[in-house]
């Protein structure tokens, strides 16, 4: 690759960083108002329920820990880490107010003590020979232009026997919101207003479901499903060929990758109980 492209890919990648953090400072789609103790209590049970029941990765396995985050946000989730005995926490992200608003948060709860963090691009993240035992990235992989790089960026921070835990958007999966994000472009002409307005005229089940889920506001659900300037949806096979040419192991994942699966659309679902089925 000759410098011109790595010049041309590198502005590239700033410019889909900096309409990204434009829509994520107006609404910020991380924020749960988990002050609220029976937000807290319901989130805490979704949270464990991922990590213990479905992932097979009980919040024991974060006892003296050291957890790297990478696009932290509000992140309210990584204080389950904390929670669950971690060490200590690094948060990585590049939006100034959602991180006002975790030092809040961490301030309250005493868990400041334990968090460092860094107002920065993943890819400006720099851990001066520092490797973690855990790094995680939420939801976040998908809404940079280069996404292999960004996990690449990700586990080169990891130490040796250590776990990378990812969330990102499946392409199988984003057929249906793909198709409705670009009907909203097309009816409202690509006008933040009238997406809004249009996405809960069109799609109010859509929302409601994933605010009630989410315990986020429709305007959260709209601008993080439908306004954010890019998602990009790889593949399982495109995941798992990441970790192979990195040299990580496949553990686990939800949905799982293996039969029989569950067959259900959130992890709030309980599976199928294939023993109490019959077959012809």
């Amino acid at each position: 690759m000759d410098n011109q492209q790595i010049k041309y890919e590198e502005v590239r990648a700033r410019k889909t960083e900096d309409e990204v953090l434009r829509v994520y400072q107006e609404v910020n789609p991380s924020t749960h108002l988990i002050e609220n103790k029976e937000v807290f209590d319901e989130h805490s049970k979704i949270k464990e329920r991922l990590f213990r029941d479905k992932l097979k990765f009980p919040p024991e396995m974060f006892k003296d820990k050291s957890i790297l985050d990478f696009g932290s946000g509000t992140r309210e989730n990584c204080s389950f880490y904390l929670r669950w005995r971690g060490q200590k926490l690094t948060c990585v992200e590049m939006n100034r107010l959602a991180l006002d608003r975790l030092n809040q948060l961490y301030s309250k709860w005493g868990l400041d003590k334990k968090t460092k963090v860094h107002n920065c691009s993943l890819f400006d993240f720099e851990s001066k020979g520092e490797e973690f035992d855990i790094v995680t990235c939420d939801g976040i992989l998908n809404h940079v232009e280069y996404p292999e790089l960004a996990f690449k960026k990700l586990i080169s921070n990891l130490k040796n026997g250590g776990y990378a835990i990812i969330s990102i958007g499946n392409s199988s999966g984003a057929f249906q919101r793909n198709l409705q994000k670009y009907a909203l472009f097309k009816l409202s002409n690509n006008q933040e207003e009238k997406i809004v307005e249009n996405a809960k005229l069109l799609f109010p089940e859509h929302i409601d479901r994933a605010s009630r889920f989410g315990r986020r506001t429709a305007e959260a659900v709209i601008y993080d499903t439908f306004i954010n300037p890019k998602t990009t949806n790889v593949s399982v096979s495109d995941v798992l060929q990441w970790f192979r040419e990195n040299g990580i192991t496949f553990y686990s994942s939800w949905p799982p990758l293996q039969f029989p699966f569950a067959l259900v659309d959130s992890v709030n679902h309980q599976h199928i109980k294939f023993e109490d089925l019959k077959y012809q």
